[in-house]
């Protein structure tokens, strides 16, 4: 077996957690480790692809530079063997829903995975989803039309309302008639920008941080400080 973890990145690595995962990830033999760094993701996810393919590689996986996830997960998707399966993640704004979509309907506007119905494990048949964790045989490269410009930004077909270009990709692969799957348990992490506050709540002093639009949660100085300590013990573990 023989693949490509196609690394992307708008810079060359904007996150140390994401050094940390990606050191620590395990891999089968014969996998080469490719990076595209571009201000361009399609472009860069392109480019991966060509060079995975005409290196022989079985299969590509792509991960996004702004991810953390488990050191298990590429071994975890390729044990299921299929065409196309998926590691899943959270938006980092709004209502922080998954960044995969359950199905499209007849007027194309994609639907959102409920979370609140979903079991703890288990593979879930999706439309579409997010780069970051997405696991795909060559094969399925190979049939997708458009090569050697697998990824782009635009409109679906068909449609005047505009996607990501993992999304579009997406809608070529099932076009071409392959399944996508999502595995519940392939967890990333979606590193976020957080400002970290004193905070004056319920009479005593407590560390509040503030993340996407606005948002801002508060923690007890005590758990905080013990959160602060179990990353770092990760981290150097």
């Amino acid at each position: 077996m023989s693949g490509t973890v196609g690394i992307v990145a708008s810079d060359t690595g904007r996150y140390t957690l994401f050094s940390v995962a990606l050191t620590q990830m395990e891999h089968p033999p014969n996998t080469k480790l490719d990076w595209a760094i571009s201000t361009d993701i399609a472009g860069a996810r392109n480019t991966i692809v060509q060079r995975a393919l005409d290196a022989g590689s079985e299969w590509v996986f792509f991960m996004d530079d702004d991810h953390v996830f488990p050191h298990d997960i590429l071994k975890r998707l390729l044990a299921h063997d299929l065409d196309m399966v998926c590691g899943w993640y959270l938006r980092r704004a709004g209502q922080f829903s998954p960044v995969a979509a359950a199905s499209r309907e007849e007027d194309g506007l994609y639907t959102s995975i409920d979370l609140t119905k979903l079991p703890g494990k288990g593979l879930l048949k999706i439309w579409a989803s997010g780069g970051a964790g997405m696991l795909v045989k060559a094969e399925v490269f190979r049939a997708v039309s458009d090569q050697p410009d697998w990824f782009e930004y635009g409109r679906v077909k068909d449609r005047d309302w505009h996607a990501s270009e993992d999304f579009i990709f997406c809608e070529k692969v099932n076009e071409a008639g392959f399944d996508i799957f999502l595995d519940l348990e392939a967890q990333l992490g979606h590193l976020s920008p957080c400002a970290i506050w004193p905070s004056w709540v319920d009479q005593e002093w407590a560390v509040g941080f503030s993340v996407a639009d606005g948002l801002r949660l508060y923690c007890p100085i005590e758990k905080a400080a013990a959160a602060a300590d179990a990353v770092k013990e990760a981290i150097s573990g």
